[in-house]
C-alpha cells in the first residue's frame, strides 16, 4: 500500500468523524481495556504541541508503520519498542506520535491510557499500529470484494474458454501496466504447463510453449499452490526467457483454481523491458482476478467438454448408422475419416490395408503434401516396420508426437514433414487387416486422451462394419457360387451349349460397361441364370435330335417365365437380374416372347444381354448349323439391328469389335 493510498484511507476515516480529527476511542477501549485515542490531522492543538517538529526524521513514516504492523511480529516485542523509541512525546496525560508522509511531518497521533494504566509512549504507538492493521485489512477486503464484483460482471457474458482467456490477459495487462501477461494451463496427461493466452511485449513468443516440470518459475506456483513473487528474475536459475536473452524483471505468478479449489493453471505478469517492481496492491488484485477467472474458466471448459462429448456421441451414432448402410470398406473409411478429421485437431487421415507383407494406403483424406502418397510406392512399408507396421503387428494403438524423433521411424517419411500421428490397428475377426490413422504435417499435435478414445471408438465401429461386410461378402460368394452352379446345370443337360454361359456372361459385362450400365453385378447374375427355366423342360423336348413340333416349341418358349418364377421367390436377386431371365427372348420389333414387348418397353438389361447371346450363338456350332465366322456374325448383327436387336446396343457392340 502506497502513502497516497493510506492518505486516501485516513481521509475517508476523517470524513466520517467530527471536524478537526477522528476518534479511535471505541476501538482502543475494546482492544486495550479503556485506552482512549485520537488522530489529529494538522489541527491547531497538534501544531502547538509539535511546533518544533519539522524534521521528518523525527517522525514515524507511514511506510515504517506498515512494515511494523504488516509483519508477523507479536505486539510488545522489542522490535516495536526500538522502532518507536524516541518518537513519542508526552503532553500531560497524552502520548503523541508524529507521522511523516512524502517527506514532511503530516499528522500527529494522540493516545491516552486509562487513569490507572501505566503505558509507555511506545506501547501506545503499538496500539495505534494494531488499529491501523485492522482498518487497512478491512480496506483491502473491501477492495478485494470490489475486484470480485467487477470481475464477475466482466466475465458474465463470456461464452467460450478461448474468449475468456483473451479477456483475462488483456484486462490484467492493462490494469497492472505489466510488460507481459501469460496464462498457462496444466496438462495432467503430459505433466506440462502450456501457455494458451498472452498479452503484451513477449506474448507472441510464449504462446504455445509447453513447459516441462521444473521449467520456469510458474512451475513453482503450481508446486507450492500459492502466489510467487520474484523481484529480479535474473537471480532465478529456474527462470525461462522466451526472447532468449535474459533481462531484469519482476515476476508475479498466482494459481488459477476451479470452483472446487483444484489448481488448473497459472496467471503471471512481469516487468521485462520496463523494469520496476510489482507493488503489493497489484499482487492482491492479481490473486483476486485469478480466483474469479479460474472459476469461470473451469465452468466454461466443463460446458465445452460436455458439448464436445455430445457432438462426438452424435457423430458416432451417425457414423454407426452410415456404416450399416455401406458394404464397401473404402466407402466406410471415407465416412470414418471425415468424422475423425472433424472432431480432432489432425488435418490428415488414411486407411491402410495389409496386402501380402506390405501396408499400403487405400484411402487418403484431408491435407497431405503433394508427393507424400508416392512414398508408399518408392519405399514400401512392411509388417513390423515404422509406426504402421509396428501398430498392426503388435495389435495396439500408437501415438507419435514428433515422427522425426521416433526411434523406429523410416527416414523418407520423416523427411516428408510428418510430425504427429495416431494409429489404431484394424483386426476384424482377429485377422491382420489394416490401420486407421490420423496425422499432422503442419504442427506437432500434443497427445490428448479424448483423441485416442475417439479413434478407438471409430476404429471399433469400422471393425464391426468390416466383419459384417466380410460376412456378407462370404454369403454373396456362396450365393453366387450356388447360382452359377445352377446356371451350369443346363450345360450338363444340353451338351450343345457347353461353355456358352461363361462366354456370354463375360461379353454381357463388357457391353454393359461400355454402355455405362450401373448394376453390372445384376447383369452378371442375369446372364448366368438366363436359361435356368430350361431345367423344367422335359429331356424329351430339350434333347430331341429332330425338329420340334409346334406344341413342343410352345413348351420351350415357357422357359423364361419358368426361370423367373423359380428365381423371384429367392428374394435377394435384384430386379435387373430377373429382367434378363424373363425378357431375354423379346425382340426389338415386338415379335419376341413371352409378352411381345417392343423397343424400349424391353428393359435395357435384357436388350444388352440379347446382343451378347445372339453373337455367341452365331459363333457356336450346333447340330443344325455350322459356326459362323466373325465377319458373317457381324453382318447378321447389322441386319438384326432394329429388328430383333436394339440398334443402339448393336452399334456400341460394333464399336467394341473394331
Amino acid at each position: 500500500m502506497t502513502p497516497a493510498r493510506l492518505l486516501a484511507l485516513l481521509s475517508a476515516w476523517e470524513s466520517l468523524l467530527p471536524p478537526g480529527g477522528f476518534h479511535l476511542a471505541g476501538f482502543l477501549r475494546a482492544l486495550l481495556g479503556g485506552l482512549e485515542g485520537e488522530a489529529w490531522v494538522r489541527t491547531q492543538e497538534a501544531e502547538r504541541v509539535f511546533r518544533g517538529v519539522k524534521d521528518p526524521s523525527q517522525a514515524l513514516t507511514l511506510e515504517e508503520l506498515l512494515a511494523l504492523y504488516g509483519g508477523e511480529t507479536a505486539p510488545g516485542e522489542r522490535v516495536w519498542q526500538e522502532a518507536l523509541q524516541g518518537l513519542a512525546r508526552r503532553q500531560g496525560p497524552w502520548a503523541w506520535v508524529p507521522v511523516a508522509l512524502e517527506g514532511e511531518v503530516w499528522a500527529f497521533l494522540r493516545l491516552q491510557p486509562p487513569q490507572d494504566a501505566d503505558w509507555t509512549p511506545e506501547e501506545l504507538a503499538l496500539a495505534l499500529a494494531l488499529f491501523l492493521r485492522q482498518e487497512v485489512g478491512r480496506a483491502q477486503e473491501r477492495e478485494r470484494s470490489l475486484v470480485l464484483s467487477q470481475a464477475w460482471e466482466l466475465f458474465r457474458g463470456v461464452e467460450t474458454p478461448q474468449a475468456l482467456l483473451r479477456l483475462v490477459v488483456e484486462v490484467t495487462q492493462r490494469h497492472l501496466q505489466a510488460s507481459t501477461v501469460l496464462l498457462g494451463l496444466y496438462r495432467k496427461e503430459e505433466d506440462v504447463l502450456e501457455v494458451v493466452a498472452g498479452a503484451g511485449r513477449r506474448a507472441g513468443l510464449a504462446l504455445g510453449r509447453r513447459l516441462k516440470r521444473g521449467e520456469g518459475i510458474s512451475w513453482r506456483v503450481l508446486e507450492t499452490d500459492g502466489p510467487v513473487y520474484v523481484p529480479n528474475v535474473l537471480l532465478e536459475p529456474q527462470a525461462v526467457f522466451f526472447s532468449g536473452a535474459p533481462e531484469p524483471a519482476a515476476y508475479l505468478g498466482v494459481p488459477l483454481k476451479d470452483g472446487e479449489g483444484r489448481t488448473i493453471g497459472v496467471l503471471s505478469a512481469d516487468t521485462a523491458g520496463a523494469g520496476g517492481e510489482i507493488p503489493p496492491e497489484d499482487r492482491a488484485w492479481l490473486q483476486t482476478m485469478a480466483q474469479v477467472a479460474g472459476a469461470h474458466l473451469a465452468r466454461l471448459m466443463a460446458l465445452e467438454e460436455a458439448r464436445r462429448q455430445a457432438e462426438n456421441y452424435k457423430a458416432l451414432l451417425e457414423l454407426s448408422a452410415g456404416l450399416e448402410a455401406l458394404q464397401d470398406p473404402l466407402a466406410m473409411a471415407e465416412r470414418a475419416l471425415a468424422v475423425l478429421l472433424r472432431l480432432t485437431p489432425y488435418e490428415a487421415g488414411a486407411l491402410y490395408r495389409l496386402e501380402g507383407e506390405e501396408i499400403r494406403p487405400v484411402v487418403l483424406s484431408g491435407a497431405y503434401p503433394p508427393d507424400f502418397p508416392r512414398l508408399y510406392d518408392l519405399y514400401p512399408v512392411r509388417l513390423g516396420e515404422g509406426v504402421l507396421g509396428e501398430s498392426l503387428a503388435l495389435g495396439r494403438p500408437l501415438y507419435v508426437e514428433d515422427y522425426a524423433r521416433f526411434p523406429r521411424g523410416l527416414p523418407p517419411y520423416a523427411q516428408s514433414g510428418l510430425k504427429s500421428a495416431m494409429l489404431m490397428p484394424l483386426r476384424p475377426r482377429g485377422a491382420l487387416w489394416g490401420v486407421l490413422a490420423v496425422g499432422s504435417f503442419r504442427a506437432v499435435i500434443p497427445y490428448r486422451k479424448e483423441d485416442e478414445a475417439l479413434l478407438f471408438s471409430v476404429a471399433g465401429r469400422m471393425e464391426k462394419a468390416l466383419e459384417r461386410a466380410l460376412y456378407q461378402e462370404e454369403l454373396r460368394q456362396t450365393r453366387d457360387a450356388v447360382l452359377e452352379a445352377l446356371g451350369r446345370v443346363l450345360e450338363y443337360r444340353d451338351l450343345e451349349t457347353r461353355g456358352h454361359t461363361d462366354r456370354v456372361v463375360a461379353l454381357t459385362l463388357r457391353l454393359g460397361e461400355a454402355l455405362g450400365f450401373k448394376d453390372l453385378e445384376a447383369l452378371r447374375l442375369g446372364a448366368f441364370l438366363h436359361d435356368l427355366g430350361k431345367l423344367a423342360i422335359p429331356d424329351s423336348i430339350l434333347l430331341k435330335p429332330a425338329p420340334l413340333s409346334t406344341g413342343e416349341w410352345r413348351v420351350v418358349k415357357t422357359h423364361p417365365e419358368l426361370g423367373y418364377e423359380m428365381l423371384k421367390e429367392l428374394g435377394f436377386l435384384p430386379e435387373a437380374a430377373l429382367n434378363v431371365v424373363l425378357y431375354h427372348h423379346e425382340r426389338y420389333d415386338g415379335t419376341g416372347y413371352p409378352f411381345g414387348l417392343k423397343g424400349e418397353e424391353i428393359p435395357l438389361e435384357a436388350r444388352i444381354f440379347a446382343v451378347a447371346d445372339v453373337w455367341d450363338a452365331l459363333l457356336s456350332e450346333r447340330p443344325y448349323k455350322r459356326a459362323w465366322t466373325e465377319e458373317e456374325a457381324l453382318n447378321e448383327l447389322r441386319a438384326q439391328a432394329g429388328r430383333s436387336l436394339d440398334p443402339e446396343v448393336v452399334g456400341k457392340f460394333l464399336e467394341m469389335k473394331r
